[in-house]
């Protein structure tokens, strides 16, 4: 087994985050939270490779970021529309993200889980569900696949701490 050899960026990163590679290698989706108020933004690929990258959309409310390279990636490690589907509760899933502490900042981490409700029935939020995924700081915007290997969501954690309080 060898490592991979890393390339370095051309600046100074002051936070990270995870995301997935689609559109035949030109576009990386991640959330927003994880680009937002970047001046500069590269992506570097499970294979050390990095690319400088611009946000050409977002949403807020969903906490989605499209970002487009300004290199392709090779089209092979790029996920394909086909292989996005629905979550099912109950149902086996994985993510793959680098959460940015310790080793894992060159190498991913992956957590098993299962899909614990689906909310169809949120017209705010459509496609949203919970997990028993650990899901770290720099996990967020990585993928989350199930067992098939196809993409069922993106990794995200909307827990408000402040909400939670015991008496």
């Amino acid at each position: 087994y060898s490592t991979p050899y890393y390339e370095q960026f051309e600046f100074a990163g002051n936070s990270w985050g995870s995301g997935f590679i689609v559109g035949k290698g030109k576009y990386v989706i991640t959330n927003y939270h994880v680009i937002h108020n970047a001046k500069k933004v590269a992506v570097r690929n499970g294979l050390g490779k990095v690319r400088n990258a611009k946000v050409v959309n977002y949403s807020k409310k969903f906490d989605l970021a499209l970002l487009e390279l300004d290199n392709n990636y090779n089209p092979k490690i790029s996920l394909g529309t086909k292989t996005f589907k629905n979550p099912r509760p109950g149902e086996d899933i994985i993510t793959i993200g680098f959460p940015g502490i310790g080793e894992t900042l060159w190498q991913p981490t992956i957590t098993q889980g299962i899909v614990s409700k689906v909310f169809s029935d949120n017209d705010q939020y459509p496609g949203t569900f919970m997990t028993t995924i650990a899901i770290n700081s720099g996990n967020s915007g990585g993928p989350i696949f199930n067992l098939e290997g196809n993409l069922v969501g993106v990794a995200y954690a909307a827990l408000n701490k402040l909400e939670f309080k015991s008496t």
